[in-house]
């Protein structure tokens, strides 16, 4: 199981107590990087959204009505050629729907960090920025940037990579995308300009 996939599966569960479903509002806009355009695909449809992958990355993982704990969904994996060491790029995005009968209870906030705090394990431990609140085509959302502690002296890849996370009452979504150092800053400039062209 990627780093990616543990992460998503982390922030499906819904709630126990009321908070706000709604980041704050914010006047930041985030736009995709119009210097990746062409590197971007055609819009693919997920769920009720769209978005545009990067230009040759492959969907390895499609669970339409993949179901956790009761909430429906689709959970869809690119990833990208291989790097000089052999691994791969890879942009999630992870759309729920909650069961019937049942109210999301948790902020985009609150979903945020449920996947952070899932990438903590195996003795492989990771530090994030601080949340910040901005909005995707007109969308409120979250995000953080996170890394492999640099303190952090055991095996393992040198992972980096972002999160975007947007919820309301009955629907919460993830963006997320990582590679490795020392390659990882132009893969994730791509990657972010791909998580930005989301929408209706």
């Amino acid at each position: 199981m990627s780093l990616l996939s543990a992460v998503a599966i982390s922030i499906t569960g819904t709630g126990l107590a009321k908070t706000d479903n709604r980041p704050a509002a914010s006047s930041t806009v985030w736009r995709s990087n119009p210097a990746y355009a062409n590197q971007l695909a055609a819009p693919v449809k997920v769920d009720e959204f769209y978005i545009k992958p990067p230009v040759g990355y492959t969907l390895e993982l499609n669970n339409s009505k993949y179901v956790k704990d009761g909430d429906v969904g689709d959970q869809y994996k690119w990833r990208g050629p291989a790097g000089p060491d052999g691994t791969r790029p890879s942009l999630d995005v992870v759309v729920f729907h909650v069961k019937p009968g049942f109210t999301n209870t948790l902020g985009a906030t609150e979903h945020l960090n449920l996947g952070l705090d899932g990438m903590n394990g195996s003795n492989k431990h990771y530090i994030h920025t601080d949340t910040q609140n901005g909005t995707i085509s007109g969308q409120n959302f979250v995000r953080a940037y996170w890394k492999r502690d640099p303190s952090d002296t055991n095996a393992g890849k040198r992972y980096h990579g972002f999160q975007y996370s947007y919820a309301q009452s009955k629907i919460f979504v993830s963006i997320l995308g990582e590679d490795v150092e020392p390659h990882y800053k132009s893969t994730l400039d791509l990657l972010e300009a791909s998580a930005l062209t989301f929408h209706k």
